[in-house]
């Protein structure tokens, strides 16, 4: 079963959510993208989930989010970013994880 944000219109959906949900300006919004593509385990990489993150990020950074990436990243530093982002998100009007 694909997932919808891999497809075309589930992630033009999911930027419409985002962009209905317009809080006032001054509100904290934030976003941790997450695009892993090379697995030390597997003999393949992906190419798409690094891509994905790139064209998101533009896309919710035009939206006023304050967005952070992370690509390929580790055990460790995906513990350390997801901990960064749940500090970020606290009091925040919006918090946005993609993976």
């Amino acid at each position: 079963m694909p997932r919808p944000w891999t497809h075309p219109f589930g992630l033009i959906a999911l930027l419409l959510l985002v962009s209905l949900a317009q809080p006032a300006l001054a509100a904290k919004r934030v976003a941790l993208l997450v695009g892993n593509a090379d697995y030390s385990r597997a003999e393949l990489s992906l190419r798409n989930p690094v891509n994905d993150v790139s064209a998101l990020a533009l896309a919710l950074q035009r939206l006023g989010l304050s967005v952070r990436e992370l690509r390929n990243a580790d055990r460790i530093n995906m513990q350390d970013a997801l901990a960064r982002f749940q500090a970020e998100s606290e009091g925040a009007e919006m918090a946005l994880f993609y993976y």
